[in-house]
């Protein structure tokens, strides 16, 4: 098997700079021959490492990584749509705004605002395409995100405010 070289991840860093505005890399060299490539931009960090034996990976635990993804609560499923809906739902639909629908039984009606099916893939739809008085989330979320963010809003669907889900990080006791 033909691994890739250290020569191509400067490579890779170089281009990657070249053709992405703002994108800043670095490679780390290792004695042990291993190295490091670590992209910013816009204050988001990815780090992809290389080793001779292994080839290239990404380090999936590194904090910046699980932000940038979505992955803090959960890597998928209801929690990470949990997470996703916080991020880029609850602004609009939350109990004290006006004018977007409350999202709390939504797979209970007909249809949506925009007339579609309020099916899984109806919402997916939405939330991809827009609609009335709604942004577009098609170039934001991917497909995983979409699958995860309906299955939080079909199944768990919605929290109150006045007191959000738990902070998973958190490992205080209330008692102390």
């Amino acid at each position: 098997m033909n691994m890739p070289s250290i020569d191509e991840m400067k490579r890779l860093s170089e281009r990657l700079a070249q053709e992405h505005a703002g994108v800043e890399t670095r490679v780390t060299e290792f004695p042990s021959g291993c190295a490091m490539l670590d992209l910013r931009r816009d204050g988001r960090a990815f780090v992809m490492a290389f080793a001779p034996t292994m080839g290239f990976g990404v380090d999936e635990l590194q904090r910046a990584d699980q932000i940038y993804q979505f992955k803090k609560a959960a890597v998928s499923g209801a929690e990470r749509g949990r997470e996703i809906f916080y991020y880029k739902c609850w602004f609009c639909h939350n109990e004290f705004a006006e004018g977007a629908p409350p999202l709390k039984g939504v797979f209970q009606r007909k249809q949506l605002l925009s007339g579609r099916p309020t099916t899984p893939d109806g919402v997916k739809d939405e939330i991809r395409n827009g609609g009335p008085g709604m942004a577009a989330y098609k170039y934001v979320l991917n497909d995983a995100d979409l699958n995860d963010l309906v299955s939080y809003i079909h199944d768990q669907c919605c929290w109150n405010s006045n007191s959000p889900p738990p902070n998973p990080r958190y490992r205080g006791n209330a008692a102390d």
